[in-house]
């Protein structure tokens, strides 16, 4: 049973029994006595049994001054054991950790715990506690175990730190003259993490970005060798040196080795990548001196002379990869320069083919039937592919000027032809310098070998139609949609590019006239009627035969004339003074502008005219104003005076004796003579008079 279990039983059996003690007193006596050891013997005996138990259970716990100093001793070497060990496998894996400083700390603390009584071994991390006799200075070597943890850590992290900064500019060294800067990568990070673990994982990566560039440059020289067939046993060595420093992590060591095996290799392969290089900047400059730009897009011509200054950059065997990449593009860029003119000479061909043209008017040449491409993409050596290329420029770009002129005078030749065709039809014959194409003698003889009745004359050229030009005769009719009786005077013109004819006549209704001989092609028709009730009507006619053409010509109202954009709103006013109107209207036989109106007067015309269209009277435009009256009864009167005074009296009637006896209107003298012709009495009618015939 364990003491403090056992003591704990005891203390509960006393105050049991001086429970059980003072219960049979009080019981039995029921005196003073009883109620005093009940009320006070009993607790002052538990009181008693908890301090015994509590000295009792103290006594038992209580560790010894060299038990206490033995725990401080081998805490203490405990922490310095796990510190040494995690400092020991560090610089186990970083054998460039330079730790000279760090173990002379070791050393010193171990000669402290010895001091102390504590014999530790920094190797294999056991300590043995020997005779202990102060814990504080086991407080002290904790407190100097801290600060060497303290310094190894900041010492391993500038170790990384400093590692890291000399990989990258150890492989800085290797651009450009080994590999381009974009083939190599800078190692992570540019700041180390502050965590001791995070530093040695930064750094194993850095090691191996470090690794795979090294092996990169290695192959890089290795295949520039190969490249120029040289003898790659040669800098084998330096390579594997180099491979091998930088899978042990010394990226510096490797990149020396890389350096060393890069003088060997452009010792042994400068003069064959001279000759290389020699060989893609003669194809530059024939490209550049060629007059494949005036044929091809530019952009393959800036291409190639952009590639031309790139190549003035690679001065290194090394760069081997960057010339076989311009040289690459180089080829790609010539090729495209072929095929395009391959392509534009097929394109014309079939244009030309395609074309209804004479048999013999091209002639396909042999430069269409080269795979000029295809030569120059198994072109190996690019000394036979610089003689392809320019064989095949020179063959393409003259098959490509003579096949581009004649596509285009067969493109054109259908739209050319038609214009030949009127001009020779019109005019009956055909200059070159009136044709809108650039080359119009092609266009001439081509025309001349299709129509063989057509002369050619090439020193004009011109181009002479058998007979001249071609006539015929148009038959016009200009007829008034209605009429109210009078006479009017029609003009009708004909209007065409070489020819213009007019025809003018008195009539009622319609007119009618022919003009012969007119000239093959386009005219404008147009019938004009002196009154301006009647717009000019206008057709354009094509004659090429014999033909009729009819113009019918709608006579305008009075308001469409005067209105224009007023009517709507001077509509609107006409029931305000329609009452008026008509009131005058009966009283005067007429209504005209001068007479007084409740309208501003820039409207009456519009008024007038809107008012007679409603109310059912004529409406005119005399002598330049609206007139409103009625028709009928005026040429009733104007016959019955004419009549009575000249036809059956025999007497002269002047124009205003015809207003002052007989009319209320006061028509001007040219609506008056219009009315008197249109009464078809026997009369003369001029100066101003009417006259017996």
């Amino acid at each position: 049973m364990r003491p403090a279990v056992g003591n704990a039983l005891r203390l509960v059996a006393v105050v049991l029994l001086a429970g059980g003690v003072g219960a049979s007193v009080l019981l039995a006596t029921g005196s003073d006595i009883g109620i005093g050891l009940a009320g006070v013997g009993v607790p002052l005996v538990v009181a008693v049994g908890i301090a015994v138990y509590v000295q009792m259970t103290i006594n038992q716990n209580a560790t010894t001054p060299g038990e206490f100093v033995h725990d401080r001793a081998r805490s203490a070497a405990t922490t310095f054991r796990d510190e040494v060990t995690t400092y020991n496998r560090r610089r186990g894996h970083h054998p460039a950790w330079e730790t000279r400083r760090l173990d002379t700390q070791v050393d010193q603390l171990v000669d402290d715990f010895a001091a102390a009584g504590v014999t530790v071994s920094p190797d294999d991390g056991t300590f043995e506690i020997d005779d202990p006799s102060n814990p504080r200075e086991f407080d002290s070597l904790e407190e100097a175990v801290s600060e060497f943890a303290r310094q190894r850590d900041a010492s391993f992290e500038e170790f990384v730190e400093t590692e890291i900064r000399r990989a990258d500019d150890a492989l800085g060294r290797l651009a450009p003259d080994v590999l381009p800067a974009s083939d190599i990568d800078s190692v992570p990070p540019s700041a180390t993490p502050s965590d001791p673990d995070d530093a040695a994982a930064t750094l194993s990566e850095a090691r191996e970005t470090g690794r795979a560039t090294v092996e990169r440059a290695a192959n890089q020289v290795a295949e520039t060798i190969q490249q120029y067939d040289g003898d790659p046993a040669t800098i084998r060595e330096s390579l594997d040196r180099a491979e091998s420093a930088a899978a042990d992590g010394q990226i510096e060591t490797a990149v020396e080795a890389i350096e060393q095996a890069t003088s060997t290799a452009e010792a042994a392969v400068g003069e064959a990548f001279d000759d290389r290089r020699e060989t893609v900047e003669a194809l530059v400059e024939t490209v550049d001196q060629s007059v494949v730009e005036t044929y091809v897009d530019r952009k393959h011509v800036e291409a190639v002379s952009e590639i031309g200054d790139e190549i003035g950059d690679i001065d290194t065997a090394m760069d081997q990869s960057a010339l076989a990449d311009a040289e690459r593009r180089l080829r790609k860029h010539c090729r495209a320069t072929v095929e395009q003119l391959q392509a534009d000479l097929d394109a014309n061909i079939e244009t030309i083919q395609r074309a209804d043209i004479p048999v013999g008017f091209y002639t396909v040449p042999a430069a269409a039937g080269r795979d000029y491409a295809g030569q120059l993409r198994s072109a190996e050596d690019l000394s036979v592919f610089r003689t392809t290329w320019v064989d095949a420029v020179g063959a393409l770009t003259d098959a490509v000027e003579t096949a581009t002129e004649k596509a285009s005078v067969a493109d054109s030749y259908g739209m050319v032809e038609d214009e030949i065709d009127e001009t020779l039809r019109t005019t009956g014959r055909v200059e070159g310098s009136s044709l809108r194409v650039a080359s119009p003698e092609q266009f001439m003889q081509l025309y001349a070998d299709a129509n063989p009745e057509v002369e050619y004359d090439p020193s004009g050229p011109t181009l002479s139609a058998p007979g001249g030009s071609e006539t015929y005769t148009l038959t016009v009719t200009a007829r008034l949609a209605d009429n109210d009786g009078s006479q009017y005077e029609f003009q009708l013109d004909v209007d065409g590019e070489s020819d213009h004819r007019t025809a003018r006549a008195t009539d009622y209704v319609a007119t009618r006239e022919s003009f012969e001989r007119l000239s093959y092609g386009e005219y404008e028709v147009t019938a004009t009627v002196d009154d301006g009730s009647f717009p000019t009507v206008s057709e354009t006619v094509r004659v090429t035969a014999d033909r009729e053409v009819e113009l019918t010509v709608e006579r305008q109202s009075v308001a469409q004339r005067v209105c224009g954009r007023d009517r709507d709103a001077v509509r609107e006013q006409i029931p305000t003074v329609a009452g008026e109107l008509e009131r005058t209207f009966d009283r005067e036989s007429h209504l005209a502008p001068e007479m007084e109106f409740p309208i501003t007067d820039e409207y009456v015309p519009c008024l007038l005219a809107l008012w007679a269209e409603e109310a059912g009277h004529d409406a005119r435009l005399d002598d330049g104003r609206v007139l409103v009256y009625d028709h009928d009864e005026l040429v009733e009167r104007v016959e019955h005076a004419v009549r009575q005074s000249v036809v059956d009296g025999g007497e002269t009637l002047t124009f205003e004796t015809i207003r002052s006896r007989y009319l209320s209107v006061p028509l001007s003298d040219g609506l008056l003579e219009t009315v008197i012709r249109g009464t078809g009495l026997d009369v003369t009618v001029e100066e101003k008079e009417v006259q017996p015939t």
